[in-house]
């Protein structure tokens, strides 16, 4: 399997706290990615969806995040101010305040 693309941005929706199990079972089929470190210093990202404002979403980003320092890849974060004043509003860019990676 080749792998030429320099980063990887992981997606999963929030399923009873976590990652479905469609991105489970791909996360467990990348150990033969992981014994050659095919993925070493490849920048890596994630992002997920619920139907609740919270929904656990950061426990799939954890997820998603601890893959990826296993496979050594570099994560980045979403490098965006939360909307906290006052007249923050759901449409408003991270509304939710995530650090770690775009939720939904």
């Amino acid at each position: 399997m080749q792998y030429s693309a320099d980063a990887i941005v992981f997606g999963s929706p929030t399923y009873m706290g976590s990652v479905s199990w469609q991105f489970k079972k791909f996360a467990d089929a990348s150990s033969k990615p992981w014994f050659s470190q095919v993925w070493k210093d490849k920048i890596a990202a994630g992002f997920t969806n619920s139907a609740s404002m919270n929904g656990d979403k950061l426990s799939t980003l954890h997820y998603m995040f601890t893959l990826c320092m296993q496979h050594s890849m570099v994560w980045v974060g979403t490098d965006t101010m939360p909307a906290n004043s006052k007249a923050a509003q759901r449409s408003d860019v991270n509304y939710l305040g995530s650090f770690a990676g775009a939720i939904a």
